[in-house]
């Protein structure tokens, strides 16, 4: 068995023999150190050459150069498996400096290919921000797959075929685009469309609604044959198509179902009745379809023709009123600084020159038609002529919802009094029948107020006085007329 101690049995021969051991030793070491690099190397070895990769990638080296480019990526794998499998460093460098020189050559040939590419860089960059693989696949493809051809032209040095295929790619690119972007944008109503026709049967049942969807979609398409970037347009007009698709859905089911869910023509009407009343309800109105449903949907839009009209007045007179309270701020800081000078009285009478402008103001606010605006001592009477009624009834027809807004503007600018709401009637019928209608029409006036102001009910009450106050002789028309009234009575 060999070991140290034999060759040592020699003397000096021996010392010199284990010396030569040792070196030979730490050779063969040293050599299988340099074949199997450790772990900690392969960050130095490998680092710039996959940044140089990945650097080419993003300036599309890979898609101006693919063979070269695909050449130096196997080289670098190659180069990556050998080093995980303990491959001689030699090798390994050898395997790397090609992947350099595969670089290289693909640099050389994207600078070739970049200039007469442009445009069809372009259009491919268009293609993927439309999501053409989505929406277009077969076509993207195909102009992928022509790229492709006319890279490898370029690469082996034939420019004027790289040019042709080029075109054609560029041409395939903005054809994927435009797919896409009509799928995008006009998918939804398309899909719809065709549910509506194979499974509802709308070109039967609904044919009038369908028919507006498809000319509205076939509107959107021609507006994105002509202008693909119009997307703001088109997508309007593709929710509409969607739009009357859907409603030809539902039409299309509810008139399939009508023989089971209406037995009869009167529980179809009574049902669309019911829909009006119930729109009329939230208006302060209980229409009536004696002579159908026209007059109601006619009452209705004038109340909400009012409502907005109403709206429109509120917001320019909070625009004034606010003008206004700034001013009398102003005034009041006068006031109060001659009120401090000199005159204890002064203020008093300058708040007496406002309310004499807020009479004045009132008065203005109302047509003779409408109103007329007195003074009762230190209350205001605010005569509505203008308030209709039926005859018998305390119902407040939608003609008269313009009139109260602007008793309403009165209330508010008049925040600091009490509010009568009086009722009258003129001496036709019983007295008894009289003064109890007076006292309806009064309530129903108190309620609309309560209901459209928000106003404290501790800060309005209401009465009838029948036919015990005319304001004119009951032996004329016209006298009859004028004390079938509402007096407003604002109370200081």
């Amino acid at each position: 068995m060999f070991s140290l101690r034999t060759l040592s049995g020699n003397g000096s021969v021996g010392k010199v023999s284990i010396i030569v051991f040792l070196v030979f030793f730490l050779l063969i070491n040293l050599n299988l150190l340099l074949a199997q690099p450790e772990g900690s190397t392969e960050e130095s070895i490998f680092r710039d050459i996959r940044e140089d990769l990945v650097k080419a990638k993003n300036q599309q080296v890979d898609i101006l150069s693919p063979e070269n480019y695909n050449k130096a990526w196997d080289e670098y794998n190659s180069a990556y498996q050998k080093f995980k499998k303990g491959g001689e460093l030699k090798e390994i460098q050898k395997r790397l400096e090609k992947v350099k020189g595969y670089l290289a050559k693909a640099h050389k040939n994207a600078e070739v290919a970049r200039v007469p590419f442009a445009s069809l860089l372009q259009a491919r960059e268009k293609a993927l921000k439309a999501n053409a693989p989505e929406f277009a696949p077969e076509i993207y493809d195909l102009a992928k797959k022509a790229l492709e051809e006319a890279s490898l032209r370029i690469e082996a040095g034939d420019l004027n075929a790289a040019r042709e295929k080029a075109k054609l790619a560029e041409g395939k690119f903005n054809q994927a685009e435009l797919k896409a972007i009509k799928g995008s944008i006009l998918g939804e109503a398309r899909k719809l469309i065709k549910e509506a026709k194979d499974k509802a049967k709308a070109d039967r049942y609904a044919p009038s609604t369908l028919k507006n969807s498809e000319e509205l979609l076939a509107s959107t398409e021609r507006l994105l044959n002509a202008e693909r970037y119009a997307a703001e347009d088109a997508t309007s007009k593709a929710e509409q198509a969607a739009y009357q698709a859907r409603h030809a859905l539902y039409l299309s089911s509810k008139f399939q179902k009508l023989k089971t869910d209406y037995p009869t023509f009167e529980k179809l009407i009574l049902e669309h009745e019911n829909l009006i009343s119930r729109i009329a309800k939230n208006l302060d109105y209980i229409p009536e379809f004696d002579q159908g449903s026209e007059k109601p949907v006619e009452s209705i839009i004038l109340a909400v023709e009012n409502l907005k009209q109403e709206k429109k007045e509120l917001l320019s007179e909070l625009k004034e009123k606010d003008q206004k309270i700034k001013e009398l701020y102003e005034k009041l800081d006068r006031l109060e600084e001659k009120v401090f000078q000199k005159e204890a009285g002064y203020k008093e009478l300058e708040l007496k020159s406002i309310e004499e402008e807020q009479f004045l103001d009132l008065e203005k606010l109302f047509s003779k038609e409408e109103a007329s605006v007195i003074k009762e001592g230190e209350n205001i009477v605010i005569r509505l002529h203008g308030i209709n009624f039926p005859s018998g009834k305390s119902t407040i027809l939608p003609e008269s919802f313009g009139l109260l807004s602007k008793v309403q503007k009165a209330i508010r600018d008049f925040y600091d009094r009490r509010i009568i709401i009086e009722g009258h009637t003129d001496s036709m019928g019983d007295e008894t029948y009289n003064q109890e209608l007076s006292l309806s029409r009064a309530k129903a006036v108190t309620a609309y107020l309560i209901a459209n102001m928000g106003i404290s009910e501790d800060r309005i009450s209401y009465t009838g006085y029948g036919e015990s106050k005319p304001v004119a002789s009951n032996d004329t028309k016209e006298g009859r007329s004028l004390n079938r009234r509402i007096d407003v009575v604002l109370v200081k």
